[in-house]
């Protein structure tokens, strides 16, 4: 009975798309549909390409913006909407933990206290969350803060790193160049088998991923929590980056090279501040990959590749 109603109620609350959390889709430079606004008061301003989500336990995003915002980032009722041009699609509220200077920057660090979803009825992320989604690692609030975050699209990059005998190449997407400047900002879970390593050494690749497939990136997914298998075993070739030597995959339409210049530990993540030392691009970057959680995809016009799950 129960195989025969899902497909009846898939195809009512969500046009018979099949149900995953994100779906991997590449998108055309310049063709993303959402954009970001941070709001406190009556003052408003786009933040889409200088945030990044920062941990996922607390769930927090970092922002990054020039000194002369400080007064405006430390106002109380900090909230962020992820807008398109035909309304909001989430909203989140932000209580501030705290703020740092870094490069005549300021980089401030929020907790998402709590959202709204705004692509799908009540009722609908309900069936979505509890019956399609049910993860047990995931309560139905947290589920919520993900429609939420990737409301806007998050781009997938791919870290590589090298010391001695030993590599590692793995993708994510809690990560940020912040614009106008050559500042990075990555989350990396604490599990990661290579961030002390990055930490120690103070140094990252990170590499574009226009022309990938998406069984490839998800392998590579493997490698934060597991030794990766000898270079010479791995499904693309690789070349060295100019000064570090690291590795950069083949499909990769340009790369930069980091050094850190701070890190500070969230929660179930470091928050890597980097600085872009040396940045190469090989070929023009057309369609790097995203992330949609589910919410927003249903009320796109992206397409996807495959039905591969992210997480």
């Amino acid at each position: 009975m129960k195989s025969f109603i899902n497909p009846i109620i898939r195809k009512w609350a969500f046009r018979g798309i099949h149900s995953q959390d994100f779906f991997a889709v590449h998108i055309l430079s310049g063709s993303l549909e959402e954009s970001v606004w941070f709001r406190a008061g009556k003052e408003e301003i786009d933040i889409s390409r200088c945030h990044s989500v920062a941990c996922e336990r607390p769930f927090c995003i970092a922002v990054c913006l020039p000194a002369l915002y400080a007064g405006l980032m430390s106002r109380g009722g900090a909230q962020v909407y992820i807008k398109k041009r035909d309304g909001p699609c989430a909203k989140l509220v932000l209580k501030q933990m705290w703020m740092k200077e870094v490069s005549n920057h300021i980089i401030v660090l929020y907790e998402i206290n709590s959202v709204v979803c705004y692509q799908l009825s009540r009722l609908r992320q309900l069936l979505l969350l509890r019956y399609f989604l049910r993860n047990k690692r995931k309560t139905f609030k947290e589920g919520q803060i993900y429609g939420a975050l990737y409301s806007y699209p998050r781009r997938v990059i791919v870290v590589s790193y090298k010391e001695g005998n030993y590599y590692n190449i793995f993708p994510m997407d809690f990560q940020c160049q912040v614009e106008g400047s050559d500042i990075y900002m990555f989350g990396l879970r604490t599990s990661n088998i290579t961030v002390e390593k990055i930490i120690h050494t103070g140094r990252l690749v990170v590499s574009d991923t226009d022309a990938v497939d998406i069984k490839t990136i998800y392998d590579l997914g493997r490698h934060h929590s597991i030794a990766p298998p000898l270079m010479n075993s791995l499904a693309f070739n690789t070349s060295d980056s100019e000064d570090l030597k690291f590795p950069v995959p083949s499909f990769s339409s340009g790369y930069k090279e980091i050094e850190l210049i701070d890190h500070y530990q969230v929660g179930s993540h470091w928050l890597l501040i980097g600085r872009v030392f040396n940045s190469k691009q090989k070929k023009l970057s057309c369609s790097p990959l995203y992330h949609v959680h589910f919410f927003e995809f249903i009320k796109s016009n992206y397409k996807v590749q495959d039905y591969d799950q992210a997480n």
